[in-house]
This record gives C-alpha cells, structure tokens and sequence, in this order.
C-alpha cells in the first residue's frame, strides 16, 4: 500500500502508531510518514547513544511502508522491546560496523575498526595487528580498538550463521 496506508484495519496498524509513538518520545517530534531515516529525522546521524540505535532496530519492523513488514501485533512489539531493554541491562553494543562503539574498558574512548575482513591485507600487515596479542594472522578477523585506552575486541564474522552480522548493515 501506499504511504504506509493498509487497506484493512488489522493489529500491525495498531504497531505501525506505536512506531510514531516511540518516535516521538524519544525526538519530541512528530514523524510524517515512514521517514525516521530520512537526515531531517534520523535521531542517529547526531547520536552515539547505543539506546537510539536500538530503538532504530525497532522502527525498521514497525514503522515500515509496508504492513506485512511489521510485527503481526502489539504482543509481538512488545516482547522485541523487553528484548531490547535486556541488551541495554547488559550494556550491549549494536551490531553494526556503521554505529559508534564505546569502549567496555575505560568507557571514555570509541572503537575504530583496526582490521576488517571485508579487507584485503597483505599477511605481514595483518601480522603487524595480530602477534602482539599472541596470535599468528589469519583472515577473517574484525579487531577494533579503542583510541582512548587502547582495548581491543576481537570478534569471529565468519561464526555468524547468516554470515552478514558484521556487513555493516543494520539487522
């Protein structure tokens, strides 16, 4: 349907106005339509706040165009959001190369991407990153590190079962 518009009144309506809801708690703005990622509304673009992102993860399954795309019904809403309120508990990062990363260790500084494996290094630069923490190089590893502190976080993309957690797109 058009404009988020569904030709039948059915409980994904009810969560598409929870979406604008949610929108407009955290922005004290009213969203026209299904344009929270738009620049004018993306509360992302000035935010490094993990809740945001969070939030944002929520908007892409009920603020969507289409209504088969939501969730089914407020029930199913509200359970993603103890979900997300869980990983925040938890201080949980969001998986996504695109969203800043706080360090976990001096809680000050941001990780930056040290080693991608979306990148094509050469083994003695790849080595350069990895000896230091005791370990021969090997590809597909994602390491950051934090420019403040200088913790690192290693992490295993090609584990993931979907193999695209780490593609830089938001889940």
């Amino acid at each position: 349907m058009p404009g988020g518009r569904a030709s039948e009144v059915k409980p994904s309506c009810d969560v598409y106005i929870l979406g604008k809801l949610l929108y407009w708690m955290f922005s004290g703005k009213r969203l026209p339509r299904e344009e929270y990622r738009e620049p004018l509304y993306d509360l992302t673009a000035s935010s490094k706040d993990a809740v945001i992102h969070f939030v944002y993860e929520l908007l892409d399954r009920i603020v969507t165009k289409n209504p088969a795309d939501r969730f089914p019904d407020a029930s199913v809403l509200a359970s993603k959001v103890e979900e997300v309120i869980a990983k925040l508990r938890v201080n949980a990062h969001v998986i996504n190369l695109k969203t800043p990363q706080r360090c976990t260790y001096c809680g000050d500084g941001w990780y930056r991407v040290v080693v991608d494996p979306h990148q094509r290094l050469s083994r003695d630069r790849l080595s350069d990153y990895m000896r230091p923490f005791g370990l021969e190089p090997r590809d597909g590893l994602l390491l950051f590190c934090c420019e403040n502190c200088g913790n690192v976080q290693m992490f295993q993309p090609n584990l993931d079962p979907d193999n695209d957690i780490w593609s830089g797109k938001t889940r």
